[in-house]
């Protein structure tokens, strides 16, 4: 009889249990939504954000490279070297000299306001 109520306790706790995960595994859906939901929310709050079509964006890059070599002798003063150097026989010397120039735009011409309701 004893063995009987054993068994028939597990059972019952296994049951339990399945019955909790089972709640767990439903509850997942909507607290997963609700988060969603939630930081949505704030999203919208803040604003406006980048709107297709309304926003224009300009890049402009420019890379200036000078590059002079010379083998053996003395080299001229020129615009990448101040002072002329002493290059030896036989060995060359490359002077390099780069400049890189970036800049970025972006303006925004008008936001749809369809898409924001504060």
């Amino acid at each position: 009889m004893i063995v009987v109520r054993k068994a028939q306790n597990i059972v019952e706790y296994t049951i339990l249990l399945c019955i909790v995960l089972s709640a767990l595994l439903i509850m997942q859906v909507y607290v997963k939504r609700s988060y969603q939901g939630r930081l949505k929310a704030e999203s919208d709050s803040i604003g406006p954000q980048y709107s297709v079509g309304h926003t224009k964006s300009s890049t402009t890059s420019t890379t200036t490279s000078v590059s002079e070599t010379y083998v053996g002798g003395t080299t001229k003063g020129s615009e990448i070297l101040d002072t002329a150097k002493d290059v030896p026989m036989g060995v060359s010397f490359t002077a390099s000299k780069t400049k890189t120039t970036s800049s970025k735009s972006e303006e925004v011409d008008s936001f749809a306001e369809d898409d924001f309701n504060p």
